[in-house]
């Protein structure tokens, strides 16, 4: 099974995770983590992002996908809060929602 994960410069972490270097290999090595979630740019136009949990982004309805990570979470409430602040931090930066691509 093939899935990227592209993790941004820009990317925004919990700070309850611990070793991200640690959280990244892991989920490299397409384990699983409990309890975290990946907050990823969406490739659906109707979505700006797609908040996924480490055990979903394995299955295989997501066999060759590519996944830009932008923030990674440490439980649901978190990855919402994560998932706020990354949204009021590009409001900020004063570009387009079409833009977030490039703000990451």
């Amino acid at each position: 099974m093939v899935i990227n994960l592209i993790y941004s410069k820009k990317m925004y972490v919990s700070p309850n995770i611990g070793n991200i270097n640690e959280v990244k290999e892991i989920l490299n090595s397409k384990t699983a983590l409990y309890n975290i979630y990946i907050i990823c740019i969406s490739k659906n136009n109707k979505n700006l992002f797609e908040i996924i949990h480490s055990t979903e982004i394995f299955k295989s309805i997501y066999r060759n996908k590519k996944f830009t990570i932008v923030g990674l979470a440490n439980g649901k409430k978190d990855s919402f809060n994560l998932l706020v602040n990354i949204i009021e931090d590009f409001s900020k930066s004063g570009k387009n929602f079409c833009q977030i691509s490039e703000f990451f």
